[in-house]
């Protein structure tokens, strides 16, 4: 592991990933849920009021959380052995990026030509 170097992103932000309080449960049920439980609260964040920012996601629903991705990645590396330093992480959000970065979830909110974000890896000799 310890040649190993992550590079994660771009990423939805926890800023715009609004998710159903049904989601919560649904992670709950899958393999690896008891990670899920015991990091609940860096994973999941309430918000209320209005948004300022206009190219943040406005919520929703009155009963919906806020994801951190981030953090869940975070909390499974961190099982698996690997070191916070090994990990690169991109910082834009997808989607209050519009004018670089595609994002699905976006494009639901606010109507846009479907892009795409390529990715590679290369090992130097």
């Amino acid at each position: 592991m310890a040649d190993l170097v992550i590079a994660v992103g771009p990423y939805i932000h926890p800023c715009c990933y609004e998710v159903s309080a049904g989601f919560y449960q649904q992670l709950l049920d899958q393999p690896g849920g008891d990670r899920v439980a015991r990091h609940r609260q860096r994973l999941f964040l309430s918000r209320s009021g209005p948004v300022s920012d206009p190219l943040k996601a406005a919520a929703r629903g009155s009963d919906n959380l806020w994801f951190d991705l981030r953090a869940f990645a975070e909390a499974i590396f961190a099982e698996a052995g690997v070191a916070p330093a090994s990990v690169e992480w991109l910082g834009s959000c997808t989607y209050c990026t519009p004018q670089s970065l595609g994002s699905y979830r976006r494009r639901t909110h606010f109507p846009a030509p479907k892009s795409f974000q390529y990715s590679w890896i290369m090992r130097e000799a």
